[in-house]
């Protein structure tokens, strides 16, 4: 029997899985470019919502560095902060604020429940990223 062609046969399919695996490593390398992208852009939406929550908290709890006078009240709720500074340029928070009160023995407290979305790009987008936190601030009324 002739076996002209047999090399020529096992080279083509050689190389038919050596590319095949190439362009699964080269994918794979793709995907996981973008998870890292995406990790890093969840991580900057987390510290956008912190700023959120740092500045709602800065609004309804008297400090001397806001001027530390009474009432406080929640601000316009919701608020959005547009941040242009560094690594969260093109980020955004959205600060909202309900405030309630109680009162225990005889002092009445009030209560400031805030939450803080940071978010990038818009969901249907392919680099959306958005985190959320929450803070509650609890001060004694005047």
């Amino acid at each position: 029997m002739s076996q002209k062609g047999f090399s020529l046969v096992s080279a083509i399919f050689v190389i038919v899985i050596l590319s095949l695996i190439g362009t699964y490593i080269v994918s794979i390398s793709a995907l996981t470019g973008a998870s890292g992208s995406l990790a890093i852009q969840g991580v900057k939406a987390f510290y956008a919502a912190k700023s959120g929550l740092e500045w709602g908290i800065y609004k309804v709890a008297p400090s001397a560095v806001s001027g530390g006078s009474a009432p406080y009240n929640c601000p316009a709720s919701p608020t959005t902060l547009t941040l242009t500074q560094g690594g969260l340029a093109g980020f955004s928070a959205v600060v909202t604020c309900t405030q309630s009160a109680f009162t225990e023995g005889g002092v009445t407290y009030n209560v400031f429940q805030l939450s803080s979305t940071g978010q990038f790009a818009t969901p249907a987008s392919a680099d959306y990223a958005s985190r959320q936190l929450y803070a509650t601030v609890i001060q004694p009324g005047v």
